[in-house]
């Protein structure tokens, strides 16, 4: 079952590429280039982490790289700026062969002590 996230105020620090898509993908090396919005992050594989992360999805992006190693990632404080909701995206190798909620426990283990001091989260997990 697919959830798609409707935004409808993205927030005013998105740049106006990423507004487009609102979602943040890896990409081809031969792509890099061309989106320089975005910064390089060291782990092979892993998507490419956006210079435009406020603080909040920053910490949320960083660990949830760190616990899984994902495919893609999106990270989007859907809370106007306060950082008390999140809507995230997460495709990782690590969820095979686990259903969605197995998936989504394992994202909010990962992430605990930050979701006790959010009101929501909008939370999509795939294989990739």
């Amino acid at each position: 079952m697919s959830q798609i996230l409707h935004f409808r105020n993205p927030p005013p620090n998105l740049p106006a590429a990423a507004r487009s898509r609102l979602f943040s993908t890896s990409a081809p090396a031969s792509s890099v280039a061309a989106q320089p919005q975005e910064s390089t992050h060291p782990t092979a594989g892993a998507p490419e982490k956006p210079a435009y992360l406020s603080e909040g999805e920053s910490q949320v992006w960083d660990r949830l790289v760190a616990e899984f190693a994902p495919t893609e990632l999106v990270v989007q404080d859907i809370s106007g700026g306060c950082g008390s909701m999140y809507g995230i995206e997460v495709s990782s190798e690590k969820f095979r062969g686990l259903n969605m909620l197995k998936q989504q426990r394992l994202v909010n283990a990962a992430l605990g002590d930050l979701m006790k001091e959010w009101h929501g989260v909008q939370l999509k997990t795939r294989v990739p």
